[in-house]
């Protein structure tokens, strides 16, 4: 065999081991429900605006849509323990893609993403282009307090597409990089 041929040889071989490699959590969740998930989304859809231990209001991708605050539970946080965080968010006009919401959690006077709680909405079972114009959504998730956690933490969030970040409309509600400020949380316990 010539050395173009191995050449075109390997690379298909490579091809075929890239597209092979699949993570069955990414992408879009099954279009159909099952009763379960069904009941679990419908938990998720508040029949009226919260009221929020952080409230916000804040809209995105040009007023489509509102983010309305966040609870965190506990707080004071304890390092090596669970915490868990709602976030609510209002459909004004409905989305045509599917953005994921991004949270990053860092020390609050320091740099640095210390829990990256990337997710799709509810439990990955509503993506945003199924929210519908109206809805009021609960989105909640978990995550432990690092063992090296500072005193103070702060959650940003917003969504992305690949490269590309929902835009914050409001300048002055974002840090410059369309993340928004969703909460603060105080952290006890020992460092270790």
């Amino acid at each position: 065999m010539g050395p173009n041929r191995r050449s075109a040889a390997a690379l298909g071989a490579l091809a075929g081991m890239v597209c092979a490699c699949r993570d069955p959590d990414v992408g879009p969740p099954p279009r159909r429900l099952d009763v379960d998930q069904a009941q679990r989304v419908a938990g998720h859809l508040l029949k009226e605006r919260p009221r929020p231990g952080v409230p916000a209001d804040s809209t995105l991708g040009g007023g489509r849509l509102r983010f309305l605050g966040s609870d965190v539970r506990p707080d004071p946080a304890v390092r090596g323990k669970s915490v868990r965080v709602s976030h609510y968010f209002e459909c004004v006009v409905p989305l045509d893609k599917s953005w994921k919401l991004f949270v990053h959690v860092q020390g609050a006077v320091s740099p640095g993403v210390l829990v990256n709680a990337d997710h799709v909405p509810v439990e990955g079972l509503l993506p945003t282009d199924r929210w519908k114009k109206g809805q009021v959504i609960e989105d909640s998730y978990s995550f432990e307090v690092p063992a090296q956690a500072p005193a103070e933490l702060i959650g940003f969030i917003g969504f992305y597409r690949f490269d590309d970040r929902l835009p914050v409309d409001d300048r002055a509600l974002h840090d410059g990089a369309n993340r928004i400020p969703a909460f603060r949380l105080k952290v006890a316990g020992e460092v270790n």
